[in-house]
């Protein structure tokens, strides 16, 4: 499950590397967001 303010999720066979890229990569695309847009939508 993700939304802007929580993520959770079980990670299997996942390992702290793969979630750790997840995670920047999913900062990436807010921080992009707020570029375009001036500001994060709420929904």
């Amino acid at each position: 499950m993700w939304t802007q303010s929580y993520f959770g999720e079980t990670i299997g066979n996942a390992n702290e590397e793969a979630i750790r890229q997840y995670v920047q990569n999913q900062l990436k695309v807010m921080d992009e967001m707020e570029e375009r847009f001036g500001q994060l939508p709420l929904f």
